[in-house]
């Protein structure tokens, strides 16, 4: 049974995290205290400044990404020292799943070998609105549910083009793989160009995903601004 800890400060469960996963990392282990303590030290994280020193702050956001795949929402002041953290985060020597990996891409602007054209991300301002695209597929609980609300995508198109930079980093979750993908579709911007790699066989897919390729079609066509005959085409080809 897990050793239950009361903390008497802010500063305690902070620097206690920090301490445990800093053992975590030299062990290959998962740390001890984020498990029991985790949602208290998201509510603690914007005020993490005022309770740390600058070095320790830049660790304790180092390390809620590491054990997470969400990037706290900080103050402004904050945006050089999470960045300090994210780039400490790409040093380290531990495996990062695809939708990790670009959900970070996306929110940052780079990663440890890749940069996006887009441009890398100044403020905590974007860093919010990032964080809102790539969380908007996980309101639904299934790739249904989220073509039945195609609509709710709509208003994310304006980032379709960095999103259409991470795409091929974000396969190995589904949610998030198809639910970005429909942004994709629906802007007349970067719509060509991804059915032009549907149509030139860049994208290598299995028979479950050309299915949930056709259900996704099938969903946007009502909501076509541009090239609703090339959709219509695509569809044709994959009957």
């Amino acid at each position: 049974m897990a050793r239950i800890v009361v903390y008497d400060s802010p500063e305690a469960l902070l620097s206690a995290f920090i301490d445990s996963e800093e053992q975590a990392l030299l062990d290959q282990v998962q740390g001890d205290v984020f498990p029991l303590e985790h949602y208290s030290i998201r509510k603690l994280l914007p005020k993490a400044h005022r309770y740390l020193s600058r070095e320790d702050a830049v660790r304790c956001y180092c390390h809620w990404l590491r054990v997470t795949t969400s990037i706290p929402l900080l103050p402004d002041g904050e945006f050089p020292c999470l960045i300090e953290a994210y780039e400490r985060f790409l040093t380290l020597d531990e495996y990062v799943s695809e939708y990790k990996r670009s959900y970070y891409l996306f929110c940052f602007g780079y990663g440890r070998d890749v940069s996006l054209t887009s441009g890398k991300t100044t403020n905590m301002a974007q860093v919010k609105d990032y964080r809102k695209v790539m969380e908007h597929p996980f309101k639904y609980t299934s790739l249904p549910g989220q073509r039945a609300k195609v609509q709710g995508f709509k208003q994310f198109t304006p980032y379709a083009e960095r999103i259409y930079e991470i795409l091929p980093f974000c396969r190995d979750d589904m949610l998030a793989y198809w639910g970005l993908l429909l942004i994709v579709l629906l802007s007349p911007s970067t719509q060509n160009r991804m059915l032009d790699d549907f149509f030139n066989g860049k994208w290598a897919l299995g028979a479950d995903e050309y299915t949930r390729l056709q259900q996704t079609v099938e969903a946007i066509l009502p909501f076509c601004e541009s090239d609703e005959h090339r959709f219509a085409d695509l569809l044709a080809r994959l009957a």
